[in-house]
């Protein structure tokens, strides 16, 4: 018989020394178990109630967003066909003789269509004015007497859907120069 120095059997006499193993493992079980079935341990009724009304919040904020980001991105992406257009419309009358007069195709309406999450929208771009500065007498192309001249684009374009949004005109204007 073995004296225990643990302290778990108060100095009576012990069997083998492996049982104080056995009631070591024996203690950890007893601890575990009142941290789970702890009636303290937990959330009450009133936190999870909170917890629910807070990712509900969370929840609500983030889908209210997402109209608005959805829109930004659409006005984006019309931008950036606008100065696609303006760009190629500038490089158009630079290919063109300094004193010839510009072709009226030059000024008609150009519809992009594009897919936005599997919607097809089209979006018609109309050609505001040309501009030179300084200009000929008729303000249709540039001062025969200048090397130079300054050309100015302007393109506009309609954003919403009209449902949903209210139909607004935007404007885009890109300058250049034209030399002879």
């Amino acid at each position: 018989m073995f004296i225990c120095r643990e302290g778990f059997h108060r100095a009576r006499p012990c069997i083998s020394p492996q049982h104080h193993v056995a009631a070591r493992i024996q203690n950890n079980h007893k601890h575990i178990n009142a941290a789970v079935f702890n009636k303290s341990a937990g959330m009450t009724l009133l936190e999870c109630i909170i917890a629910v009304f807070l990712i509900t919040m969370a929840f609500a904020s983030i889908l209210s967003v997402y109209p608005l980001l959805y829109r930004q991105s659409t006005q984006s992406r019309n931008k950036f066909i606008a100065v696609a257009v303006a760009n190629g419309l500038l490089e158009a009358v630079r290919a063109y003789s300094y004193n010839a007069p510009l072709p009226p195709e030059l000024k008609k309406p150009r519809e992009y269509e594009q897919v936005i999450e599997g919607v097809r929208t089209k979006v018609v771009y109309t050609v505001k004015s040309i501009d030179f500065e300084p200009s000929n007498p008729s303000g249709k192309g540039p001062d025969p007497k200048s090397y130079t001249c300054r050309v100015k684009v302007v393109i506009e374009w309609e954003e919403g859907t009209g449902a949903s949004s209210s139909m607004k005109r935007e404007t885009f204007t890109a300058t250049g120069t034209k030399s002879r």
